[in-house]
């Protein structure tokens, strides 16, 4: 009671670990240079608006038992060492223990390569952000891919938990990367080993996504309307089904959810209830997930034009 009135402190721990620390510390635990809180929690907050559907399959209080949960990591999360609080997560870690708590520090470790990384857990806000967790950067990168099946287990130590994964033969793919080697980010493939167990519609290779270099990089501000990425996606990857005076583009579920997951968090229910919602978006066919936009799309946004775009010349 008498740490919590120290301006400077503050409560980190979990239940059988207690910890403090203070605000320029917790500032630099899983600190993430790439993307300010501020954005992050906008696109996460989806599922505290009713979105999470990782309960899907399994329910909370199974995955608790088990003490365990399997996780397919998207291109953003893997790009940016980020894991989304959903409710499947939160099933398997310590819970707050003060009521206003906002973060907890927690150890994940990968026993089977001998690495372990701190990681900020940021606590959901009711009414307010999205939760997630964050300082995986290094993790990510050095062991994993984007698409990466992992599993996410407890230990006997309440502040720490284990990342595993199964092995694979090695085999090379040319894979989506960010590159911010110049003054603009941009999209890029590059050939990656992949020695890890993958769900393939989870890992963009250029076969697979090749088209996203017709669609525009957008920096994190303009990645909060999930209505523009949408349209913009239609462009890009979706069948012309319109005409010049009213353009129109036909694109299936998945492959619009693969693409919207490398620019940011989105689960299939909350995409799903966007498309519903939009006036300019029509299910064209249940059986095979397709979906109709309409797209008006200002000359600016327009994947015509070659600001901030990725472009083939780049390869070279």
């Amino acid at each position: 009671m008498r740490l919590q009135k120290e301006r400077d402190l503050e409560f980190v721990g979990v239940a059988g670990a207690n910890l403090w620390a203070t605000r320029k510390l917790l500032d630099k635990i899983g600190a993430n240079k790439r993307i300010k809180s501020a954005d992050m929690a906008i696109l996460v907050n989806h599922l505290e608006e009713g979105f999470d559907d990782s309960l899907t399959v399994t329910s909370a209080e199974t995955l608790a038992q088990r003490g365990a949960i399997e996780h397919k990591l998207t291109f953003f999360e893997w790009e940016y060492g980020i894991l989304p609080f959903t409710d499947a997560v939160a099933a398997i870690l310590p819970a707050k223990v003060i009521g206003r708590q906002n973060n907890a520090i927690l150890t994940f470790e990968v026993p089977q390569r001998g690495f372990s990384a701190n990681i900020n857990v940021r606590f959901p806000l009711v009414g307010t952000r999205g939760g997630w967790l964050q300082g995986f950067d290094e993790l990510f990168h050095e062991l994993l891919v984007p698409g990466a099946i992992l599993t996410i287990a407890q230990t006997n130590k309440p502040n720490v938990l284990t990342i595993s994964f199964k092995e694979t033969a090695e085999r090379v793919e040319d894979v989506l990367y960010v590159d911010d080697s110049k003054k603009k980010s941009k999209f890029a493939f590059g050939e990656m080993t992949i020695a890890v167990a993958v769900d393939d519609d989870y890992l963009p290779t250029r076969n697979r996504i090749g088209n996203i270099r017709k669609v525009k990089f957008f920096e994190f501000a303009e990645r909060k309307n999930i209505l523009t990425l949408i349209e913009n996606i239609f462009v890009g990857f979706g069948k012309e089904v319109g005409s010049k005076q009213a353009p129109a583009y036909r694109l299936d579920f998945e492959q619009l959810f693969t693409v919207i997951s490398v620019y940011r968090c989105v689960t299939r229910s909350y995409l799903m209830n966007t498309l519903t919602e939009a006036e300019q978006c029509t299910l064209v066919s249940g059986a095979t997930g397709t979906w109709e936009c309409r797209v008006e799309l200002t000359e600016n946004e327009r994947a015509t034009s070659t600001s901030g775009y990725y472009n083939d010349e780049d390869d070279d």
